[in-house]
């Protein structure tokens, strides 16, 4: 069965950052795209190398996060977002995605929007550009503030008519909590259409975050009992406290949760504690490095016999993502 990737990103390349652009700067720009491109790859070759990083391996990452202090940890991981920043936004391309699928035998990989940088309608572009590998989640939309759930519903459904199979709630980016209107006429465009939803969990100290506080698992609770046909993945299975996330699962049958950030350990104990039938493979690439693909899909493989292995990494995927 096919090997999928149920939590990836990517980013425009210099070309397709320039064709977001209004037309007027479209034109002047458009030209000078192999300038910037080896301008910014000229940048990128001289980053300094001692520049503090996280470490690349999430295993490793984990155990420093588990036994060193937490405001120093914290702290780490936020000034070492802006060396890992450049080579992301330079190397995490939708290209590069693809060779890492190939390179880690994951055939297909839900691509999740990720505003302003990589908005909706460009994941959907990407998608209909790649149908048999990509698998679109689309973002809040941005709405006016005075917008009301009629407005809401419709910008949805006009997202679902262009192609979108999920969407992403992020706690930490979004200016809205978790009962807003917004929140509302997602899960019931999600139940309408039989589509999934994604939802950020866990504690990461992020520069570009609007609120640094750890997005807890159950801010949506509400939403999984009112709507218990819509499928609802917990990201990164609130990564340094999963037992709050496996509470959930244990709470509602239509919760999963993925792999991502998790150890070969984790995953074995979150098996042990929820089964075998509602956790999904997961990656976040390109975040870390370019192999996190295949750093995720061994970890899986690891903390799995054959049977757990197919379940984790296709058939609770195909059953997450639903028809289409």
């Amino acid at each position: 069965m096919p090997i999928i990737d149920c939590h990836a990103h990517a980013l425009p390349n210099m070309e397709q950052y320039v064709e977001q652009l209004p037309p007027v700067l479209r034109d002047i720009i458009a030209d000078k795209v192999p300038f910037l491109q080896n301008t910014a790859k000229s940048i990128l070759d001289k980053l300094p190398v001692d520049v503090p990083q996280i470490p690349v391996d999430p295993s490793r990452l984990a155990d420093l996060r588990k036994n060193g202090v937490g405001h120093f940890l914290r702290g780490i991981e936020y000034l070492s977002s802006f060396s890992v920043a450049p080579h992301t936004l330079l190397q995490g391309t939708v290209h590069q995605l693809l060779l890492s699928m190939e390179r880690s035998g994951i055939k297909r990989s839900v691509l999740i929007a990720a505003p302003p940088i990589a908005p909706n309608n460009w994941v959907l572009q990407v998608a209909k550009a790649n149908p048999e590998q990509i698998i679109p989640v689309c973002h809040l939309p941005t709405l006016p503030a005075e917008a009301g759930p009629v407005q809401w519903r419709q910008t949805f459904e006009a997202l679902v008519r262009q192609g979108a199979r999920g969407f992403k709630i992020h706690p930490n980016f979004s200016p809205f909590p978790a009962h807003h209107i917004c929140h509302e006429a997602l899960f019931e465009t999600a139940n309408r259409n039989n589509l999934f939803v994604i939802i950020h969990t866990g504690c990461f100290t992020i520069p570009s975050y609007a609120n640094q506080k750890p997005a807890e698992p159950g801010l949506f609770a509400d939403y999984f009992e009112r709507f218990p046909d819509v499928r609802v993945c917990l990201a990164h299975m609130n990564r340094d406290h999963p037992q709050r996330a496996w509470d959930l699962m244990h709470r509602y049958e239509n919760v999963y949760a993925d792999t991502s950030w998790q150890t070969r350990e984790s995953i074995a104990a979150a098996i042990e504690a929820v089964g075998n039938e509602r956790i999904v493979l997961g990656s976040d690439w390109p975040l870390l490095n370019q192999e996190l693909q295949k750093t995720n899909l061994d970890a899986v493989r690891e903390a799995t016999d054959d049977s757990d292995f197919e379940m984790l990494t296709s058939i609770n995927a195909l059953r997450l993502i639903g028809p289409g």
